[in-house]
């Protein structure tokens, strides 16, 4: 005698492998989010350099690449803004850093000592990066995502926004 539950149970995977042959269910399945870096500090070093770090908190699951020890090798994309108004007026310190091989909550340190600009060169009219000295008395304010792979899947939200002043 057979039960509703195994009829529904087929009934359901029919439905998801259907899904999956039509891309229903392949964009969510091959996104493995890495978890939002938290623990963010950003400081100011002296000498015009910033010290910014944060703690990791992507962990190997079934479907996260990584090694025998529990270790990720982790890219992030990092904004930096303008501590008046971070979320206004803010742009892309780097994209894709790494990779770094680290395990879960294990710290990432980064010394800055250059706000990277994208702008459009009036010659030519392309977009261009530009790379300026932290000017020393003003406040910046950087945030972070996490990915597990180059251009790959990014943590959903970023870190809080961490702000400090450069000191001579």
């Amino acid at each position: 005698m057979r039960s509703n539950f195994h009829v529904r149970s087929r009934g359901a995977v029919c439905v998801a492998a259907a899904l999956a042959m039509f891309g229903g269910t392949t964009a969510m399945a091959s996104c493995n989010e890495p978890g939002t870096p938290n623990q963010e500090q950003l400081r100011s070093d002296g000498h015009g350099q910033l010290i910014y770090s944060f703690e990791n908190t992507a962990r190997v699951t079934p479907h996260a690449k990584g090694d025998e020890m529990g270790k990720l090798r982790m890219y992030f994309d990092m904004n930096m803004g303008d501590g008046a108004n971070p979320n206004g007026n803010n742009w892309t310190y780097v994209e894709g850093d790494g990779p770094h091989t680290v395990g879960n909550h294990e710290r990432i340190t980064l010394r800055i000592s250059t706000q990277q600009l994208q702008q459009v060169n009036p010659a030519n009219r392309r977009s261009e990066r530009v790379d300026r000295p932290l000017e020393v008395g003003k406040r910046y304010c950087m945030t972070v995502w996490a990915r597990t792979s180059p251009g790959g899947c990014r943590s959903a939200q970023h870190s809080s926004w961490q702000c400090a002043t450069v000191k001579p």
